[in-house]
């Protein structure tokens, strides 16, 4: 069966914007597998807005995410942006429209190809930004010119034959070329977005499982023939208190369902319960409130219940202690709900920053993030949600799942897909 390339989408490069005659645009370097090329993308009006605002640009590079999202509390697609500079990576998240957003996913198709604009509206693109500070990555760009690179490879030749000469004449030029090598280094694909952690093994925990305590149905069974009890169906995993990227050991999976609780969320679990797996469950607070029985209900049937904020608010956007409020009101309403103590969080849209992340710690709150999204929140249908799973390697994957009908729909064939992969399912705490 066909698996998905790992690293198969390119990275986009943001070069510049521009408001030209015949629209919006924004100039992207695509860089993958066979080397980069440079291209103008059209965009609408509303999304060129929403990034201008950011003020991307400055003494910075600029990475596009290409994992747009819905977001269901603001009723709007959103994308996120990564400026990198040689003290900096910042994060920043714009309101974006569906176009755009379907523009996105398909550029991380691994041939994706951008179609180059017509002569006269390159030619717009640079009177617009003619005089204005550019990105060094878009002066790189540049630079490649042939005329340019002539240039370049004649001053070279002239370069090397004075230097012979005289060893010291061009010493701070040598430290110019340095400098400028440095910044031009490929950065870790992992900085672009922050649907794509890392990947970093967890520690499978060895003991006895502690907190959640698994139903009879998941606990292990004693042999007769057997000195030692049978491996749980489900094992507990310690998440590391440290880091927050990382992915499962070959041969283990995880299910975890997001923005619930919901009116679907006892039907999640009983399908859970009835295949004899777990999943976690993360809860955003004021859900919990309107849903206060399906909270204990998942938590009762050994379900581990973490927090999803109170609000699914982006908290890298607000201060430390607008966080710091926010976990502890969530953390609050799913103890007093569940009677147990939440220990596993999962921020909004993945967002997080080393301010939150420390936020996190001092409530004594492990990240949990995802490297494996099916998006079952905008699928037409289950068999969508289903091919997704069929054509991607789920060993080691940690999915990203919603409370959704057709994701309930799908759930049983998902489960049965993975179990029959010999895969060991896994939770979280």
């Amino acid at each position: 069966m066909p698996k998905l390339a790992s690293h198969a989408a390119p990275l986009i490069e943001l070069l510049s914007l521009a408001h030209t005659p015949d629209g919006c645009i924004l100039e992207v370097e695509l860089t993958g597998d066979s080397g980069y090329s440079r291209r103008t993308l059209a965009v609408d009006d509303y999304t060129y807005a929403q990034i201008l605002a950011l003020e991307p640009f400055g003494d910075t590079r600029v990475r596009l995410s290409l994992y747009p999202k819905w977001d269901p509390f603001q009723n709007t697609y959103f994308s996120s942006l990564v400026k990198i500079g040689e003290s900096l990576r910042e994060t920043l998240h714009f309101a974006c429209s569906a176009a755009f957003a379907e523009r996105l996913r398909e550029l991380r198709a691994p041939q994706a190809q951008v179609e180059p604009l017509a002569e006269a509206t390159v030619a717009a693109v640079s009177a617009e930004t003619a005089g204005k500070a550019r990105p060094r990555a878009a002066q790189r760009a540049y630079k490649l010119q042939p005329f340019a690179l002539r240039s370049l490879l004649f001053a070279l030749l002239i370069a090397v034959f004075l230097l012979r000469m005289d060893g010291g004449w061009f010493g701070g030029s040598a430290e110019a070329h340095k400098e400028t090598a440095a910044y031009a280094k490929p950065v870790p694909a992992a900085a672009l977005t922050v649907a794509a952690p890392t990947q970093h093994a967890v520690l499978l925990k060895s003991g006895p499982a502690s907190p959640p305590e698994l139903p009879a149905q998941l606990q292990p069974s004693a042999s007769p023939a057997a000195a030692e009890p049978a491996e749980p169906p489900v094992k507990v995993i310690d998440l590391p208190a440290d880091h927050y990227e990382y992915g499962l050991p070959e041969g283990y999976v995880a299910l975890s369902f997001d923005d619930g609780p919901s009116r679907y969320t006892k039907d999640i679990v009983d399908v859970l319960v009835q295949h004899g797996v777990a999943a976690n469950f993360l809860f955003v607070g004021q859900n919990a409130q309107k849903h206060p029985q399906e909270t204990a209900y998942a938590r009762a049937q050994g379900m581990p219940v973490g927090s999803h904020s109170w609000d699914h608010s982006d908290l890298t956007r607000g201060s430390a202690e607008s966080s710091r409020a926010n976990l502890a009101k969530a953390s609050a309403a799913l103890k007093q709900l569940t009677g147990a103590p939440v220990t596993v969080f999962r921020p909004p849209y993945g967002a997080i920053n080393d301010t939150l992340a420390r936020t996190a710690e001092e409530q004594h709150l492990k990240v949990l993030l995802w490297n494996r999204d099916p998006e079952d929140w905008k699928a037409d249908n289950k068999e969508q949600i289903l091919d997704y799973f069929h054509h991607t390697d789920a060993s080691g994957g940690i999915y990203l799942l919603h409370e959704k009908s057709l994701t309930l729909q799908a759930l049983p064939e998902i489960i049965e897909y993975l179990q029959k992969q010999g895969l060991k399912f896994a939770v979280f705490q």
